[in-house]
Formats: C-alpha cells, structure tokens, sequence
C-alpha cells in the first residue's frame, strides 16, 4: 500500500492528456492563453515535490524561475 500522496493539477492532468496528440508548441501556446504564472508556477513546483517524495534518481526538471515571473517563461518549462 502507498504511504505517499501526489497531488493532482489541471495544467499538468491538460499536458498529460494531450502531450502525445498536439506539437509541443501548440501545448505552450495554449498554457500560456489559458492559465495564468501562478497556476503554472504552483503546478511545477506541486509535480516537483511529488518526484522528490518518491525519491525518483532518474528524472531531472530545471528549477528555475524567470526574474520577471513570465507566463511564457513557465510553459517553457513545463
């Protein structure tokens, strides 16, 4: 039975969903019309504390943020 609990967020359920079916740059442009910095900020930083509690050695995201705190910036990332 799994002790640990992931949470759930609809820009990462959206780009999970659609990833496989739409060019990466569509997905982008469609995250930055639709979602605001906040919510793709804490939806990062949410899949980021999700990887780290399982202790997953084989992924690697960048953990950076824009100075500005750009939309376009944060779907880059994603």
């Amino acid at each position: 039975m799994a002790t640990e609990s992931l949470v759930l967020s609809n820009p990462v359920c959206f780009l999970v969903a659609k990833f496989d079916k739409s060019a990466v740059k569509l997905l982008k442009s469609v995250e930055i019309d639709f979602y605001i910095v906040d919510e793709l900020a804490e939806a990062k930083t949410s899949l980021l504390r999700d990887v780290d509690s399982i202790k997953s050695s084989t992924l690697h995201f960048l953990r950076k943020r824009s100075p500005d705190g750009a939309t376009t910036t944060e779907a880059a990332d994603t």
